[in-house]
């Protein structure tokens, strides 16, 4: 009962969340423009920042839809569609073209520092995990909110947003350390 209340919790905090960082994004694009010494350079950011206030209804409203789908598949077990944390592996490098390997190594980067940001309250919040499913040993891949779940759902949402890969890209990135941060306070919300 305690363990459904939280995952609801976290689906109802989705869209404040994504919204939250948006707004972070937003923000780190405006001080890259103030700061480009190229007028090109300059111009990218702001075509990528006005692309970003544009997708923003439809990225807050997929964030959501993709983190309870991320649940609803930690309940019934079932593998992510995604990269598996951590380095890609060689086997699923060699299908790839080279956009997607930098994709997955960038998402690799993401999942990282991430992970780093909340990594105090996320030890805390693993045990207290573990605890309510039954578990008698902290076993990360099962905890739902752990960092590389939200990384997952926040790069599932931003790539079916109608702007090209790489500025997508370059949205997960700004987003990362803001992600970290949230999560951080979040998790230790629900420790205390």
């Amino acid at each position: 009962m305690l363990y459904q209340a939280t995952i609801e919790r976290a689906v109802r905090g989705a869209p404040d969340l994504m919204a939250r960082l948006v707004a972070h994004a937003r923000a780190s694009l405006r001080d890259l423009e103030s700061r480009a010494t190229d007028r090109r350079e300059g111009e990218r950011l702001t075509a990528s920042r006005r692309l970003l206030n544009q997708c923003e209804a439809d990225g807050i409203a997929r964030f959501a839809d993709e983190l309870r789908a991320a649940f609803a598949r930690m309940a019934a077990l079932e593998p992510p569609d995604v990269v598996q944390p951590g380095a890609p592996h060689f086997d699923q490098i060699a299908g790839m073209d080279a956009a997607q390997v930098e994709n997955s190594v960038e998402n690799a980067r993401v999942r990282h520092a991430v992970q780093l940001a909340a990594d105090h309250a996320l030890r805390e919040l693993n045990a207290l995990i573990c605890g309510l499913l039954g578990l008698q040993q902290v076993q990360l891949e099962r905890n739902p909110l752990r960092p590389a779940v939200y990384v997952d759902a926040l790069a599932a949402a931003l790539a079916q947003l109608l702007a090209p890969p790489a500025v997508r890209q370059g949205w997960l990135s700004l987003m990362s350390g803001a992600l970290g941060q949230e999560l951080d306070i979040y998790y230790r919300q629900l420790c205390t």
